[in-house]
């Protein structure tokens, strides 16, 4: 039985070597075109780095998966943008424009440490990433998530506080209501212990009336 293939998961430090080594590549070929010798030589040097788990074709198929988001993305499927971490969103743009107009000698060169910072288009179409379309992908990607849990957060303080209330409430109420009976147990103790005094006083007078007629009978 063939053993259930992994998904293939792609994180941050992966996809930044993968871009770096593709544009070494590149600059050893003299060309931006891409064959499946490109990939290999890619996989075989992601493995040297510390990357051994991705394969010539995944690294294919994710390089053409950005490449075509962002194609979209220039067509007017903003959404197509989702699809490329927002970090290597200016990168993804300069490979795709100088593969449509190539200039290996304009490519900046590359960090294996650090992600590159958005550059200038050398093109009047690209309109990447300006401060407009930086917040509308924001919006899209970050802020779905973020409004959420911030709406699920600001729901859960809101219960909480009005629970915590209603928790006080009840706490004021129940202090009252024991006042209210200690000071009736009070008054009504106070009611008892002079009726019975009363009766007292009353079962003594007759008692003496009682001895002093014994008195004069004898």
């Amino acid at each position: 039985m063939k053993e259930k293939t992994r998904r293939n998961f792609w994180v941050s430090s992966e996809i930044e070597c993968m871009l770096n080594l593709l544009r070494e590549v590149y600059r050893i070929q003299g060309t931006t075109a891409t064959t499946n010798y490109t990939f290999i030589q890619i996989a075989n040097k992601m493995k040297k780095k510390g990357f051994p788990n991705k394969s010539a074709t995944q690294i294919r198929r994710k390089w053409f998966q950005m490449k075509s988001a962002y194609l979209c993305y220039k067509r007017g499927n903003v959404e197509r943008l989702l699809l490329i971490p927002e970090k290597f969103r200016p990168i993804i743009a300069q490979f795709v424009e100088k593969e449509i107009k190539p200039n290996i000698q304009e490519l900046p060169p590359s960090s294996p440490e650090t992600t590159l910072p958005p550059q200038p288009s050398p093109s009047p179409p690209l309109v990447l990433a300006p401060p407009v379309k930086t917040s509308t992908i924001n919006s899209y990607n970050i802020s779905n998530k973020r409004l959420r849990y911030t709406h699920s957060t600001a729901c859960s303080s809101a219960k909480s506080a009005k629970n915590e209330s209603i928790y006080d409430d009840f706490l004021t109420e129940i202090k009252q209501t024991h006042n209210i009976i200690n000071s009736t147990f009070a008054k009504m103790q106070k009611i008892l212990t002079d009726f019975e005094h009363e009766c007292q006083a009353e079962r003594d007078d007759k008692l003496i009336t009682f001895i002093n007629s014994m008195k004069y009978d004898f």
